[in-house]
Order: structure tokens, then C-alpha cells, then sequence
């Protein structure tokens, strides 16, 4: 698996390299609209009922940090631990340790506006699509598939959307710039401030419709070759 992994995460990077000018944004914005937020947020106040951190207080916080950069839209979060994951899903207890997910493995672009499209970066098919429901987790998923030359396979997934962007059929091509989406409400998405959570994979293994977009911290490298940093999608790196 890792020399697999290394193998196809060479051949990306030399794809990349060559062809990053040639990817479309899939979200729109006009250059200067977007700045960077974070969400290591050491003052997070949580939901006193259910240790949880509260959605309105975090929409406040990302549009603060968004309003004192002079933005529209907030993004990052590529490999950021972050104290907002506090539901009890992210929590495991393996031989007896507890542990927490907290290293956030894509990258947001926070909108705030329910129905922003989303559309596809580059050509490819959709691979599969579902609505993960969970407390906390995606609500509608897209994943696509890309081949943008033989022997180089990898996908982008793109969570938190509307329910009517599952209209899509697996198989379906979709062509660069196609739109394939909208950004959700708190109330099918997860239970998130509007955003779109955006990953790359390189390695899908068995999944459909679904896949980590939170890991643990000590696992970094593994998960940082697997998923490389997305911000290149959208100009951003």
C-alpha cells in the first residue's frame, strides 16, 4: 500500500506540475474575495447542553475572521487540527485509549450561502454519491473520478451539498466546469455552516460515497500522501 501510494503520488505531482493552469475553480469567486480562516480555535465555546461546539457562534466567528481580512468567502484548513470536533463521533476507543479525530484532511471554502454552485475542476465520471445523514458528518456527497492520463487515477469529493445534487447517476461523465452541485444548509448538511468540503484521493480503496475527511493527528504523513493539499484547485495554493 505505501509503496503504491508513493508511486501514484509521484505520478499526480508530476501531472499537477505540468497542468495546474488548466483546473477551473469549483467554487466561483473574484481573486480578493476569498482570505484564509481557521478553525484551531483556542477560545471555542462548545454547546453547554452537549459539549458540542454551537453553529451560530462558529458561523459568527468564520464571518469575523472573513470581515477583518476585508473577505467574502473564508478557505484552508488542509491538515489543520482542530478543537472544533467535539461531537462524540470523532471519539474511538481502541485497547482501552481513547481517541479523537481531529485532523481535518480537505479543504473548506466557507460560503455562507446556501445554494452556491459547485462545479467539477476537470473532466472525469461520477463514482459514486450518498447521503452520509450522520450528526456532524458530510449529508450529500459527490465523489468523481479522474483519468487525466493512462495509468493516473485519483478522485475529488465534495461534501455538504444540497439533496438535490444526488440527482447524478454513477458512470455519468461530467465535463470540466459542469456543474455538479449546491452548497447545503446546516439542516442536510451535517449540521455545518454552509461550506464545501473538498478532498482529494488518491487511493479510495472500497469506498462509495464516502470517505475520511477527518483523521487522527498521529497519523499525518500516511493520510498527507494520500490526500494532497487541494488548494491548488481553486488558486489558492
Amino acid at each position: 500500500m505505501v509503496l503504491h501510494l508513493q508511486q501514484v503520488r509521484a505520478a499526480y505531482d508530476h501531472w499537477l506540475a505540468e497542468h495546474k493552469d488548466d483546473l477551473i475553480s469549483p467554487v466561483d469567486f473574484e481573486p480578493g474575495e476569498a482570505v484564509p480562516v481557521k478553525l484551531d480555535l483556542p477560545h471555542i465555546i462548545p454547546d453547554p447542553k452537549t459539549a458540542e461546539v454551537e453553529m451560530n457562534w462558529l458561523h459568527q466567528e468564520l464571518l469575523g475572521q472573513c470581515r477583518s481580512q476585508g473577505g467574502r468567502y473564508g478557505y484552508g484548513g488542509y491538515l489543520e487540527q482542530r478543537t472544533v470536533y467535539s461531537a462524540d463521533s470523532y471519539i474511538s476507543v481502541e485497547n482501552g485509549e481513547v481517541r479523537r479525530r481531529n485532523l481535518h484532511l480537505g479543504f473548506d471554502f466557507w460560503t455562507y450561502e446556501v445554494g452556491h454552485p459547485v462545479c467539477a475542476p476537470m473532466a472525469g465520471t461520477v463514482h459514486s454519491l450518498q447521503d452520509n445523514a450522520g450528526h456532524r458528518d458530510y449529508g450529500p456527497t459527490i465523489i468523481l473520478q479522474h483519468e487525466p492520463q493512462p495509468g493516473l487515477v485519483f478522485y475529488t469529493l465534495y461534501g455538504h451539498l444540497t439533496r438535490d445534487s444526488l440527482g447524478l447517476v454513477p458512470g455519468q461523465f461530467i465535463a470540466a466546469a459542469d456543474a455538479i452541485g449546491e452548497i447545503g444548509s446546516a439542516d442536510v448538511n451535517g449540521g455545518w455552516v454552509p461550506h464545501l468540503h473538498f478532498q482529494v484521493i488518491l487511493d479510495l480503496g472500497e469506498s462509495r460515497g464516502d470517505f475520511p475527511g477527518v483523521g487522527y493527528a498521529d497519523e499525518r504523513d500516511r493520510w498527507a500522501i494520500r490526500c494532497p493539499d487541494p488548494a491548488v484547485f481553486f488558486g489558492l495554493d
